[in-house]
Parts: C-alpha cells; structure tokens; sequence
C-alpha cells in the first residue's frame, strides 16, 4: 500500500471514502502483517489530518480536460446499460426540462429519471469527483454530471459531460425520445 500516493487523494474523497478507508486500516492494523500495521497507522494519521476540499471547489479546480477524461474512462470502465442510455439521451435532448418530464420522455413515471441517473452518477462514482452533499446530509449523486436549476426545477447536462458523451457517441444512439 503506497500511503504517500493515498495521503495525496485524502482531500478528494468524500466522507463515506475516507470512512471505508479507515475502516479498512483498522482492519489491518488489528490483523494484517507487519507492513500492513504499519502502513494503516500511517494512513490512520494521514485520514486524522485530512481536511477535505469541498466537492464544488474539486471539480472547479480539474481543467475541462481532466473532467471529460474522468467521464470517459468512468463510461469505458463500466459501460452503460440500455436503460442508462435511455436516461443519458433525454437528458441531452430536452436540457432544462424537469425530472417528471424526463421521465416521461423515458417512458416512466413520477422521478424514475432522477432515481435512475442518480444511480447510474453513484455507480460510477469512484471515476469523477466527490459528490457534492445535500443539505440533510446525504449525497447528490445526480449532480455528478448533471446540474440541477433549484428555483425552475430542472436539469442540465453538464459541459464537460456533455462533450465526453458526443465523444463516446452515447448522445446519438439508442431510441430514446
């Protein structure tokens, strides 16, 4: 386990990250060999200096590049489903339209679309960038790579997702509406 190369990525997880981590180190120092003692006392350390960016500011700081770089890879490393594209098409086609709307253009009904895409964000999660935290605490999955307009209450793809999915061709394919 190379701590220096984790302690560097320390401020980039989220809380539920760094918690399975340290669960993990736990684990080694009660029962793994003697490196692995060491090398989880040392990121316990590092996990009890961490002070971490907030998720809005770690997005902010990646150039358009990275983020359509970590779309990609995180679209190649777990390819999406039929229904993922479903949901990826209408959001593309219909910017600015509501979750019930989107969903409607899917096929379903009531939230489906923002239960769906949250999901989808969630599991591929480990490839972007931290999510961002609701107010109750709980993580915004969907706002990964779509933005959410609170006052109109609507969604928005956002730039760099947008450019990494025509990329992928993910956009222009399928029979969403």
């Amino acid at each position: 386990m190379n701590i220096d190369r984790i302690r560097a990525t320390l401020t980039e997880k989220s809380e539920q990250e760094r918690a399975r981590m340290r669960r993990n180190a736990g684990c080694w120092r009660d029962g793994g060999s003697d490196a692995q003692r060491q090398a989880a006392e040392r990121l316990i350390v590092a996990l009890d200096d961490a002070v971490p960016a907030p998720a809005a500011s770690v997005y902010e700081a990646l150039e358009p590049e990275e983020r359509i770089a970590r779309v990609t890879a995180a679209f190649r490393g777990r390819p999406p489903s039929e229904t993922d594209l479903r949901f990826i098409q209408a959001l593309f086609r219909h910017p600015d339209d509501s979750s019930s709307t989107l969903s409607r253009v899917c096929g379903w009904d009531g939230q489906a679309w923002h239960t769906h895409f949250g999901k989808m964000c969630h599991e591929r999660g480990d490839y972007l960038w931290p999510v961002e935290m609701r107010r109750d605490g709980t993580p915004f999955w969907s706002g990964l790579l779509a933005d959410w307009d609170d006052e109109a209450k609507t969604w928005r793809m956002k730039d760099d997702v947008r450019v990494a999915f025509e990329g992928m061709d993910l956009v222009g394919v399928g029979s969403a509406a």
